[in-house]
């Protein structure tokens, strides 16, 4: 579809001004430096008894592009891969 952009996760944490350029030429918009820092937006965020919205204005985390490694059972793996296959 020329009217979707697919952004992979590990590529979004290892390279984030590069990805993040990219959506800003595919929707049009200018990119800004202040969107690399969500520490001033991050407060705006409601993330109480929201544990995964806890760290929205710290720094981007690269070891989380695959942290599923450790974090995934086998059995949530194989369920993941025959729900998305190749995707």
């Amino acid at each position: 579809d020329h009217q979707s952009l697919t952004i992979r996760f590990e590529d979004l944490v290892s390279s984030p001004e590069r990805v993040l350029r990219e959506v800003c030429g595919a929707i049009g918009e200018t990119f800004e430096d202040a969107m690399l820092d969500t520490s001033s937006t991050g407060r705006e965020i409601n993330s109480r008894n929201v544990p995964w919205k806890a760290k929205v204005g710290h720094g981007v985390d690269a070891s989380r592009a695959t942290a599923w490694v450790a974090e995934l059972s086998h059995d949530d793996n194989r369920f993941a891969e025959a729900l998305l296959g190749d995707r």
